[in-house]
């Protein structure tokens, strides 16, 4: 396991593509983003689909479909660096509610799934505005002020692996033009050996 220097919030390295929010840092800062739904919203789709900002900024409504019911909903998302598009399905019931939730309560005609200041302009919410409202949430949370919003793409990544995932199902989940560009989020893991071997075999032991 690569050794951190003192101080370093957990999966922390020089290279800020390497650090991602843990568990209970992921719990603080969503507790800090309280009644917010517009960006308590944003900021799970950024962790659930590992989006960069850019990313979240350009979905459109016709991105995703709603069935009959909120569970059934499907959202589309293209690539930014490789153009290639992704559906996801069967998406987490909770987030899927909140997301059908958000988009029935929409009344203007802008297309953005998150429209800009001015809603009927046709814009989407700015970039920055995002990476804004991360780092205040993240200030309030007590979080280091190295964290971005790009990190949560990291820490999406690394609950994938936790979950079980191989390198090319989180290069098709996060969009990557290869496994090889997956992999290093494994390098970068920093599960405890002991912490592994409860997930792999704890009912066996």
């Amino acid at each position: 396991m690569n050794k951190q220097k003192k101080g370093r919030p957990v999966g922390t390295s020089k290279n800020s593509e390497g650090l991602y929010l843990n568990d209970a840092q992921l719990e603080v800062f969503f507790k800090a983003i309280g009644e917010d739904k517009k960006y308590r919203l944003v900021f799970n789709l950024a962790l659930y689909f590992g989006l960069r900002v850019s990313e979240l900024a350009g979905m459109k409504l016709s991105d995703i479909f709603i069935g009959k019911t909120p569970s059934d909903l499907a959202v589309t998302i293209e690539g930014l660096k490789n153009g290639r598009k992704r559906t996801y399905e069967r998406i987490d019931p909770k987030l899927a509610h909140e997301l059908a939730e958000w988009i029935q309560a929409r009344k203007d005609r802008n297309p953005y799934l998150f429209p800009g200041r001015v809603v009927e302009d046709g814009d989407h919410i700015d970039a920055q505005a995002v990476k804004n409202q991360f780092k205040r949430y993240a200030q309030k949370a007590g979080l280091s002020k190295e964290f971005s919003v790009h990190n949560l793409r990291a820490s999406c990544a690394v609950r994938l692996i936790h979950g079980g995932a191989n390198t090319v199902e989180v290069m098709k989940w996060l969009r990557l033009r290869t496994a090889s560009a997956a992999q290093v989020y494994y390098d970068r893991d920093e599960m405890k050996d002991t912490e592994l071997t409860v997930r792999s075999f704890g009912s066996y032991l």
